[in-house]
């Protein structure tokens, strides 16, 4: 809503009468936060001014500030804290926990996506039980209770388990960095430590100078540096004296790159100790069976290599895009960029791969391979036929009731012992079936009423 510049129609000072309505109102949409909380958020006599300004988009709104700093828009008369807000009172609103690197989508203007949301341990239907769809939340990053922005869910809770974390997740309205923040005293993001992905030890060398001192802060409970740890071992270090405000170069950003950095070893880690010379030649390994895999490919369009795993991102391409511009280096296809992130392989080159011949079975085991015991084998489908009101006078003796599946061979064995237990078999003619009530209620349409005896075909077949 604010990635693009808005207007500012009129901005005057508020009244005493509005600033008590606006208090009441806040106090309404959150019932939780004390007498003094709503005084810190709207004093009693601090500079105050109310604004009311045209978005990029033509929407009319309000916004509320405090000592120039905006604390709450009004958006079809219902009140939004910002980020100024919600960083004096995190917990404010439901928070979404995310990656660092999405930050960065955010900024461009993207949703918050389910898959990118962190959750603590599985998600369950109790996981985000109390949200509804249209909820405000707020979103941080992973290591920050500070959220980063602000917006409303996509879907509500029991929805986002079904969807099983899959859609988009959170609508941002506004966020740090935005036209709205601008709009205040652009100051950076707070660092207030998550307890929950806090991890005590630091063990990089580059910091052993200053191991003495940081542990003497720890004890104190002042710890300037924190180290943030994801699932698989991702860190970053978030500085409290360090700033962030609008300029791309900032110290933010940085860590946002770093962590994205970590995230593409992500698996590759996946909690282990190895050491450097086994993650060399576990990226050289997954190097070698792509390359073999993108030449199988070309040549005869076969499958991946059964029994194998290929991750690009274990490679040391990272992207496919760089594999493919490798590729096309050495002479093997042609790469066409169709749009931003889009590249298309437009002409392919099989004139060098004469001498290649297609292995029966690759012997390169990068990462242990998923086997099971038996080969599968496709489960075997039987259509059934639902017992309805109609036809279970038929079908009750057999113990059936109503909505029971039957197979059709079942349903042929029931007829079948229904005639013969009722004497019902023409004797003049074995292929005949005399009708009694039950089935004649049955299998006899409008009009049929002088139709006394069927084929066991036909009999079926109706």
């Amino acid at each position: 809503m604010f990635h693009k510049p808005f207007k500012v129609k009129t901005q005057t000072a508020i009244k005493g009468s509005e600033r008590k309505r606006v208090r009441n109102d806040i106090e309404k949409l959150f019932p939780n936060l004390q007498p003094a909380d709503l005084l810190q958020i709207i004093p009693a006599k601090d500079e105050m001014t109310v604004a009311k300004i045209y978005t990029h988009s033509g929407e009319s709104l309000v916004i509320y500030c405090v000592q120039k700093n905006p604390v709450f828009i009004e958006v079809f008369k219902e009140l939004i804290p910002t980020i100024y807000t919600v960083w004096k009172f995190p917990e404010l609103l439901p928070v979404f926990r995310t990656y660092p690197p999405v930050f960065s989508k955010l900024k461009s203007g993207a949703d918050l996506m389910l898959p990118g949301v962190i959750v603590e341990g599985e998600v369950t239907p109790y996981t985000f039980r109390n949200i509804k769809k249209g909820d405000l939340c707020s979103v941080c990053l992973l290591g920050n209770k500070a959220p980063v922005a602000v917006g409303r869910a996509a879907l509500s809770g029991s929805d986002m388990f079904d969807s099983a974390m899959r859609g988009k997740g959170v609508q941002i309205v506004h966020l740090f960095g935005d036209d709205l923040w601008s709009f205040g005293d652009k100051s950076p993001i707070p660092v207030i430590p998550d307890g929950m992905l806090m991890m005590n030890e630091d063990s990089d060398s580059d910091e052993n100078e200053q191991s003495s001192s940081t542990k003497m802060d720890q004890q104190n409970g002042d710890s300037k540096v924190t180290k943030v740890t994801g699932d698989s071992g991702i860190d970053s270090r978030l500085n409290a004296n360090q700033s962030c405000n609008s300029g791309d170069n900032c110290e933010l950003d940085q860590a946002m790159n770093k962590c994205s950095e970590s995230l593409h070893q992500l698996d590759l880690k996946n909690g282990s100790n190895n050491t450097e010379e086994e993650m060399i030649d576990l990226l050289d390994n997954m190097d070698e069976l792509l390359d073999v895999c993108f030449k199988c490919a070309i040549k005869s369009s076969v499958k991946n290599p059964p029994g194998k795993l290929l991750d690009v991102k274990k490679s040391s391409y990272k992207k496919l895009s760089k594999f493919l511009q490798k590729m096309q280096k050495d002479g093997y296809i042609k790469v066409k960029e169709l749009s931003k992130g889009a590249d298309s392989i437009v002409e392919v080159d099989k004139s060098q791969l004469r001498d290649f011949e297609l292995p029966n079975e690759i012997d390169i085991d990068p990462i242990q391979p998923v086997t099971s015991e038996a080969e599968f084998v496709l489960p075997k489908l039987t259509e059934m036929y639902s017992v309805t009101s109609a036809v279970l006078p038929l079908f009750k003796p057999n113990g059936l009731r109503k909505g029971s599946a039957v197979a059709m061979t079942d349903i042929r064995s029931y007829i079948d012992e229904y005639v013969r237990s009722n004497n019902l078999q023409s004797d003049s003619k074995k292929s005949q079936v005399q009708l009694d009530p039950i089935i004649a209620d049955i299998v006899l349409t409008k009009g049929e009423n002088n139709v006394t005896h069927l084929s066991w075909e036909e009999l079926f077949k109706r």
